[in-house]
């Protein structure tokens, strides 16, 4: 609940625990935008980066992508931990198929390696990060999870035209 406090200075006394949801909220739907943004600008990234190092942009990128994604999931953590908790998600629900690494992906582990494989993040190998298309796997599934847990969009049925 918001209540005016001083109409000269347009502050506002908030609800702590609405503040708070709020916040985390704009936290997530940052993170998400980040990911739609670096996929929007792939062609740009890849090239810049390929002119920037010596490496080849692509594998730039692709580390680049992971970690947006990796700190989308983080953002959406504390809530996902706790609906396992609460019996809302299945150990199914945080686990990914990925095709480029032939075998299945933990969403906690992801993001706890912040988009890399556990085994090779731990040998520190160059080009850790998983294949473009299975970081979107792990995209998709952090959004279903989103929706699941009352944070995303929700599509109405159509119920017909408008009455005025």
């Amino acid at each position: 609940m918001v209540e005016e406090a001083d109409k000269e200075k347009d502050l506002f006394v908030v609800d702590p625990d609405d503040y708070q949801k709020t916040k985390q909220l704009e936290a997530i739907h940052k993170a998400k935008e980040e990911v739609r943004e670096k996929r929007s600008n792939r062609s740009d990234i890849i090239d810049k980066r390929s002119q920037q190092f010596r490496r080849k942009g692509s594998s730039i990128y692709r580390h680049e992508l992971a970690v947006s994604i990796a700190k989308y999931g983080s953002e959406l953590l504390p809530l996902i931990e706790e609906a396992k908790e609460n019996g809302l998600l299945t150990e199914d629900d945080l686990t990914v198929e990925c095709i480029g690494i032939d075998s299945d992906v933990s969403i906690p582990e992801y993001i706890r390696f912040e988009g890399a494989s556990k085994e090779v993040k731990e040998h520190d190998v160059e080009g850790a990060h998983f294949y473009e298309r299975d970081s979107m796997e792990v995209y998709r599934q952090l959004t279903r999870i989103q929706r699941k847990l009352g944070l995303g969009l929700e599509m109405d049925v159509d119920k017909g035209a408008a009455e005025i």
